[in-house]
């Protein structure tokens, strides 16, 4: 099976166990590789677009109908909770519980391609730090739907 684009050399925050893996590979709207650099390339076909993450993050999306604020609902989430949770922990009750669906809200082989882009990694960021990340893309079914423009960024 080719991919019709693979996502390497980022962080991508699976939300499946704590998982961290490089690069991602989606074949229309679902997910079919998640895992290292290397093995995402096997999916490789002439029509594959290959992005380079250049260390920049993925987390799944948690609210397909509003993707764009993802950013001001961490905040908000992060303002209103404990302080002593983790980033892990706030990211995981906005994806993961907060899905209705079985194949959304993780990024796992077979799952919906979901996805946006962040140009930091919530993960190593305190609470405070939070406002500093960008939403530099989002796709939806695996497919392109924003795309931040240097002047938003």
């Amino acid at each position: 099976m080719d991919a019709s684009i693979i996502f390497i050399n980022g962080n991508i925050v699976t939300m499946d166990n704590g998982m961290i893996a490089e690069a991602l590979a989606v074949e229309n709207e679902r997910i079919l590789y998640v895992g290292d650099n290397s093995q995402a390339m096997k999916y490789l076909s002439v029509d594959t677009c290959v992005v380079n993450l250049k260390g920049k993050t993925i987390t799944p999306v948690y609210n397909r109908t509003n993707p764009l604020g993802f950013i001001d609902d961490i905040l908000r989430e992060a303002a209103e909770s404990n302080k002593d949770n983790r980033i892990y922990e706030l990211l995981e009750s906005m994806t993961l519980k907060a899905s209705r669906d079985k194949k959304t809200g993780m990024i796992r082989e077979g799952y919906l391609a979901d996805i946006v882009v962040l140009d930091s990694n919530p993960l190593v960021l305190s609470f405070e730090m939070l406002e500093s990340i960008n939403l530099e893309s989002v796709y939806i079914d695996g497919s392109l739907v924003y795309e931040a423009t240097k002047r938003e960024i």
